[in-house]
């Protein structure tokens, strides 16, 4: 049975709500160099642990289906609970299992990698909420720039992730421990930024039809939302045209690096290295080059949406179509573009193809929004800002 509950906080500035939604982008800012750096020693790691039946293959896409299947237990309970609370919790924590884990002994790897879950989990439990809350912070009509505003400014601090997690990985030749132990401390001066930024927004609180309810919040079940969301066409088709576009992207972070580094052998190249042996230095061009076209992408796309939102109500959907249609042609020349010209194969293929695939993120994000008179139900998160190691 559904019950309406009155709640009516406090209205929340919008320097204080552009300070919130900084705050976002350093939490998604220290999870992205997380992972950065924690993938890049994973040979380090299973060296002094002993494990080489385990591939990093295998050791990461655990890692992803960890927060894939936990990202809607989480949506579930910041929509339920106050979402300051559930982000403080999660730092809390993130950061003590992070700290953590780097005291485990040898003998204890399946341990260490339980904590490395965890920590994971708790970062989800910390990016879950956020396109919620900037849909609670912002009106319709700044809505739309706010998230393009977030998505742009963490794909730059996604580049500074990398540029700052390369020396790392390079000086974690002396001790792997104490590079994992920078990210804890980032945690926790989120967390502080949490407690004196973060204001709980009313739910709802910015859309312009309320239905009359000012400051409402529907509770339900999950169960209910769940049953409600499978009777839904437009969630079904959404969420297969983001599993797509997740797809898409997922082949591209595992593959590229990959053909680049055979490419670099079939054909000798005289290049400076940047990490040690050049060990990393692919998958850092590629991280660079991808966040780069993020920031190129979302704004084309945004700003498109935005122009012709109210000639074609369908045009995020068709912008969506077109960038996936014409993706696939740009890679094909990619793989032919790697053999001759390397350089030319990074800067016009990849960049283009993914400026393209990245105006779905940037259209799709307005999807993530909800209103309180809908089912209350938060969408998985898609972080596009993974690792491409």
């Amino acid at each position: 049975m559904m019950s309406v509950e009155k709640n009516a906080p406090p209205q929340i500035s919008f320097r204080r709500a552009l300070f919130t939604v900084f705050l976002y982008i350093y939490l998604s800012f220290v999870d992205f160099m997380d992972q950065f750096i924690f993938i890049g020693l994973l040979p380090i790691i299973k060296k002094e642990f002993q494990v080489a039946t385990i591939t990093i293959g295998v050791i990461t896409i655990v890692f992803i289906c960890t927060r894939a299947i936990l990202a809607p237990f989480f949506g579930c309970a910041s929509d339920r609970y106050n979402r300051k609370k559930v982000i403080c919790i999660g730092l809390f924590f993130y950061s003590l299992f992070a700290f953590g884990c780097t005291y485990i002994p040898k003998q204890g790897f399946w341990i260490f990698l339980l904590a490395r879950l965890a920590v994971s989990a708790m970062a989800e439990s910390c990016l879950t909420p956020v396109p919620s809350l900037i849909a609670d912070l912002f009106g319709p009509e700044k809505r739309t720039r706010i998230l393009a505003l977030y998505m742009c400014t963490k794909a730059v601090f996604c580049i500074i992730a990398s540029c700052f997690g390369t020396p790392v990985i390079n000086l974690a030749g002396l001790n792997w421990r104490n590079a994992l132990r920078i990210t804890p401390g980032f945690g926790l001066f989120g967390l502080l930024l949490a407690i004196i930024v973060m204001k709980e927004p009313e739910r709802g609180g910015m859309e312009d039809d309320k239905n009359g309810d000012e400051g409402t919040k529907l509770n339900c079940s999950c169960y209910t939302n769940l049953k409600q969301l499978l009777k839904s066409c437009h969630f079904l088709t959404f969420t297969a045209g983001i599993l797509c576009y997740a797809y898409v992207l997922g082949a591209k972070y595992f593959w590229v690096p990959r053909i680049i580094r055979q490419a670099r052998k079939d054909v000798p190249i005289e290049v400076y290295c940047w990490t040690t042996d050049c060990s990393y230095d692919d998958n850092l061009i590629f991280g660079i080059i991808k966040c780069a076209s993020d920031l190129i992408g979302i704004v084309i796309g945004t700003e498109i949406s935005k122009r012709y939102q109210k000639k074609n109500p369908n045009v995020d959907a068709l912008l969506c179509g077109i960038g996936l249609f014409f993706c696939a042609p740009f890679f094909v020349l990619f793989i032919f573009f790697v053999e001759i010209n390397l350089p030319a194969a990074y800067v016009s293929t990849i960049n283009l193809a993914h400026n393209i695939i990245s105006r779905i993120y940037g259209t799709d994000l307005q999807h993530l929004t909800y209103n309180s008179n809908n089912v209350d139900c938060i969408f998985p998160h898609f972080d596009c800002s993974a690792n491409n190691s």
